[in-house]
């Protein structure tokens, strides 16, 4: 079997196979072996290009992507054997992914918290603006929309411990951005609207990445286990740490203070 339908193969499994025993213990380690099998090989993952899914958590170096705000407490960001940790007792910084993305996309994390509190922050380029999907225990909501919260929803479901699937969906436009999430195969929230009602990447605390994907632990404990980005369409991903020369302009809604939290 070719490596990557082996991982599909395996990844598959590990979705459907939601019990924590020896079985799923075992699809993941031959899944990290597959994906390990096909860097090794030189060919590379589909998923930029709309082929496929690229497993974009291995782009991340701990020394170069992390972002903290200034805090007493800096955020402790830890590559571990079952994806990357985050822990917050205070405060809060993001791990911006060294990509610029460009034209719909689809991203596919894996999560999971040992504790309660805090929330988990998801930072979304949308074109020229951005958007910051922010889950808690009470409630979940897009921030940064026409200056204040967007849609709420009610909290999503997490056993502490329990791995869970968090999928988004970005199809940004002048006119219609349209954002779907689902939590674990049900669904989440939505947003639709101009993209113009939502806020610069800059602003919505991207980092020198402008227009890249973030992930953030604020004030919470959390594992990313995976993280998993296919282009769309016409869409692109192009690795880079540098900050793209465009600067995004404040959009004509203003911020109402909700900023980056």
């Amino acid at each position: 079997m070719a490596l990557g339908h082996a991982a599909a193969y395996y990844q598959r499994f590990i979705d459907l196979h939601k019990a924590e025993d020896a079985q799923r213990a075992r699809a993941r380690q031959l899944l990290r072996q597959a994906k390990d099998g096909i860097e090794k090989s030189g060919r590379r993952p589909g998923g930029f290009d709309g082929t496929g899914w690229t497993d974009i958590l291995k782009l991340i170096d701990l020394a170069k992507d992390v972002k903290n705000h200034g805090q007493s407490d800096p955020i402790t960001w830890t590559r571990r054997d079952n994806g990357i940790y985050c822990k917050s007792e205070k405060g809060h910084g993001q791990i911006v992914f060294p990509l610029t993305l460009e034209g719909p996309y689809e991203l596919r994390l894996r999560l999971s918290r040992p504790f309660r509190g805090g929330q988990i922050r998801i930072f979304l380029p949308t074109g020229p603006t951005g958007v910051t999907l922010c889950i808690r225990d009470t409630e979940s909501s897009f921030n940064q929309v026409a200056g204040k919260r967007g849609p709420q929803t009610q909290a999503a479901t997490a056993e502490l411990n329990k791995e869970y699937l968090l999928e988004i969906k970005v199809t940004p436009s002048a006119t219609e951005t349209i954002i779907s999430t689902q939590w674990d195969g049900k669904p989440f929230l939505e947003w639709k609207g101009p993209w113009n009602e939502l806020l610069p990447e800059a602003l919505c605390c991207m980092g020198r990445n402008g227009f890249g994907v973030g992930i953030d632990g604020d004030s919470a404990e959390v594992t990313f286990h995976s993280a998993e980005l296919r282009m769309l369409g016409n869409g692109q991903a192009k690795f880079g740490r540098t900050a793209p020369k465009t600067t995004p302009t404040r959009p004509t809604t203003p911020s109402r203070g909700f900023g980056y939290y």
